[in-house]
């Protein structure tokens, strides 16, 4: 048995019935749960420097949001997503490390000489402690919304989605000026996000 052979019986067989009582579904590593026309995603992410008899992985938590797929796809170019999305796709993306109370990076070893049942129960404490509640709270636009409103937005990305959310959950004056903030805030040399705020301003007018 290799590590990733002891990798997929943590995934696959202890923690499966822990996603499945609360709603997810599999696929590969990674387990999905759709809440209207948005998704929830957890992602068990490996290392580049996995190999036969070692590995390490982080779990990645992601929400997929149907409105800012469509309304953020025609001012970035969003790759399409057909049926479930991954945790790549997602339009909030947040490493498990520092949601939790250490707040860094966070990694677990498996090898060959692992105990699957050991290492499930470790996972298992993460997810039900931070995982879940933080996905729980975030399954509608509106929570989203509040969550960005709440926290620094991590990437440029995640500007243009608040903007849109607030434009459509609030007004257009309100979404005015944070894209306005956002845009006094960035760098000078960010020719391509400034060019997807003037994109994103001619929508609120509409």
């Amino acid at each position: 048995m290799t590590a990733q052979d002891v990798m997929k019986t943590v995934v696959g067989t202890e923690l499966r019935e822990m996603f499945v009582a609360r709603g997810f579904r599999k696929r590969a590593l990674a387990f999905h749960r759709r809440t209207g026309e948005n998704f929830s995603v957890v992602q068990f992410q490996k290392s580049q420097s996995s190999d036969a008899r070692s590995l390490t992985f982080t779990i990645n938590l992601g929400v997929f949001s149907a409105r800012l797929q469509r309304e953020l796809d025609p001012i970035v170019g969003l790759p399409d997503v057909k049926g479930v999305p991954n945790e790549l796709a997602c339009h909030l993306r947040r490493r498990i490390g520092p949601l939790l109370p250490e707040r860094r990076d966070t990694w677990w070893r498996v090898g060959v000489d692992s105990a699957p049942s050991e290492i499930a129960s470790t996972v298992m404490g993460v997810l039900e402690q931070t995982a879940f509640p933080f996905l729980d709270a975030l399954t509608t636009d509106e929570a989203l919304r509040d969550f960005l409103l709440s926290n620094t937005p991590h990437d440029r990305n995640e500007e243009l989605a608040l903007v849109i959310l607030v434009r459509d959950l609030e007004s257009c004056a309100a979404a005015r000026a944070l894209l306005d903030r956002f845009r006094a805030a960035a760098p000078s040399n960010a020719i391509w996000h400034f060019s997807a705020l003037d994109r994103l301003e001619k929508t609120l007018d509409r």
